[in-house]
């Protein structure tokens, strides 16, 4: 699944292509076609990203198209003519200049704006959107769950997935099963600034990297680029990497290097 680097990214470059540009919606497929055609012609004005959660506004509608990518949502891009439609694309948006394809989201539906706000409110705060870090501190000192589990709970702090989950606590050298409320204040707001930082290079480079260039000299393989993650031992030790089910995706950490931190 998209972590939120890659959200933001998306609200960026479609920005870029279709910002203030009249649209040409459809949905192939048809399993949008309601919606593709309440949204044709109109002008795209925003694109918001909201944790995994994108959402465009338009001219002359109240009415915000929301896409989550969930596991297998893809978007792709073409310049000048479109080839012909193939395959279960939900959603083309068509410019003289440019088409995006939309294919195997978990959602692709317009909202209204009592709709926009419930998933809003349900949402935690965002480490790329100026999202509110006392909520972030607030939350964490309330649950006994660990702080993996906290980490990948899209209503405590939004953006956040599982590779940036094993790197956050690879690097803040903390145990993830380690209860959220035992950690020190300062321990908390530490991953939240860190969660920022990692997730603002993301969107820079377009990918998850939590090395730095002295610290790998393959940074540009997936594996040169992670401390943790997926990775048979630890970079730091050569400790082999434990791994386990926690919030129905796997935890990576290495047992020697996180310890409980409180």
């Amino acid at each position: 699944m998209p972590e939120g680097h890659t959200i933001h990214r998306l609200a960026q470059d479609h920005a870029k292509l279709y910002l203030n540009q009249e649209l040409a919606v459809s949905s192939p497929q048809g399993r949008f076609s309601d919606g593709a055609a309440e949204l044709d012609g109109q002008t795209f004005t925003r694109a918001e990203a909201l944790g995994k959660h994108l959402l465009y506004h338009w001219s002359d509608t109240p009415l915000v198209l929301h896409i989550h990518l969930g596991l297998f949502g893809r978007f792709r891009n073409w310049r000048g003519e479109p080839p012909e439609p193939k395959g279960a694309i939900r959603l083309r948006l068509t410019t003289p200049d440019h088409t995006t394809d939309l294919s195997g989201p978990t959602a692709c539906e317009l909202l209204d704006p009592v709709a926009v706000d419930a998933i809003r409110a349900r949402i935690g705060p965002d480490p790329l959107g100026n999202g509110d870090v006392e909520r972030f501190v607030r939350a964490c000192a309330k649950t006994r769950r660990s702080i993996a589990a906290v980490l990948m709970d899209q209503k405590v702090i939004a953006g956040v997935g599982n590779v940036y989950r094993a790197e956050m606590l690879y690097r803040a050298r903390l145990a993830p099963m380690t209860p959220a409320k035992e950690l020190r204040e300062q321990t908390v707001r530490a991953l939240w600034d860190d969660a920022s930082m990692l997730l603002k290079i993301g969107v820079r480079t377009k990918r998850i990297v939590t090395v730095r260039p002295e610290e790998s000299p393959g940074r540009r393989t997936r594996d040169g680029r992670h401390w943790v993650y997926k990775r048979p031992s630890c970079r730091t030790c050569s400790q082999d990497i434990e791994t386990a089910s926690l919030a129905n995706r796997t935890l990576y950490w290495c047992p020697s290097c996180q310890v409980e931190t409180r």
